[in-house]
This record gives C-alpha cells, structure tokens and sequence, in this order.
C-alpha cells in the first residue's frame, strides 16, 4: 500500500526565502541519511491558503519505509545538529499540517 505524506507549511511574513535555504540543509541531510524518497515541492498559485505557504509531498511504498526513515534521525550523527536546523525552521513557520494518504488505486 503505497502512503503520500503531505506536509503544509504557512510562512511567516518575510521568511520565504529563508525557509528555502533552510530546505536545502534537511534535503542534505536526508540525502547522506538515505531512505527518503524526494519531495515534491509547489507554492499555490490561488486557492484558500493564500501564496504565502509551501507544500511538499513525498510518496513512500509502505507506511512502515515511511517510519524507518524518521526513525533514522535518531541514529543521525552528521555535522549538522539536527536540532539547531529543526529551531530555524519553526522561526519560519507560522502553521504547519502534515497529513498523511493511502494511496488509492
């Protein structure tokens, strides 16, 4: 059962371009961890939560790759502190929603 997790993000004011430099770090990150699929990355154009929130999306064959790979942050010991990444991010945040789909036939 293939799973698509979805994680929406409303930026702060001013903060855009920060928070895009800010994903090139966990992208880094996830790439030396391995076991994430890419994410899909899109801004909306027009709709109900306005342009200022960023959208990305990454599909995963089971629920329990999609766990295997968060749990190996755990076991992270690179140069980057993970924590200190995670605090820059939630400066850039005003709201997060992650949700998470089974993929239908």
């Amino acid at each position: 059962m293939a799973i698509r997790e979805r994680v929406t993000h409303q930026i702060v004011h001013g903060k855009w371009d920060e928070m895009m430099e800010i994903e090139k770090n966990w992208d880094a990150i996830e790439e030396e961890i391995g076991g994430f699929p890419k994410k899909r990355r899109s801004q909306p154009m027009v709709g109900r939560d306005g342009s200022n929130v960023f959208i990305w999306e990454r599909e995963y064959d089971s629920l329990s790759q999609m766990e295997e790979a968060y749990g190996s942050y755990k076991a992270y010991k690179g140069d980057i502190d993970t924590s200190e990444l995670l605090a820059r991010t939630n400066a850039c945040i005003a709201n997060r929603r992650t949700d998470v789909y089974q993929v239908l036939p």
